[in-house]
């Protein structure tokens, strides 16, 4: 399966300007605030982790499958 993301062009122009060092602050920020909610309470380990997760971002309801592609093997 293969999934092709579209970006419109205020999100596309934004990710043309993208820097490195400000990414890695507001990473760092970001922990530090998940650092104090565990240990305030205010969060589970698993909730922090939903949050944080590779796909977390993602809306599924906005996504679709633009093409598939089926592979065969010769046996």
């Amino acid at each position: 399966m293969v999934i092709f993301l579209t970006l419109d062009r205020q999100t596309a122009m934004s990710l043309s300007s993208f820097s490195i060092a400000d990414r890695q602050r507001e990473k760092n920020e970001s922990r530090l605030r998940d650092e104090a909610r565990l240990a305030e309470g205010d969060a589970a380990a698993r909730e922090v982790g939903e949050e944080n997760g590779l796909f977390s971002a993602f809306d599924p309801s906005r996504a679709r499958v633009v093409a598939r592609r089926i592979r065969f093997q010769a046996v």
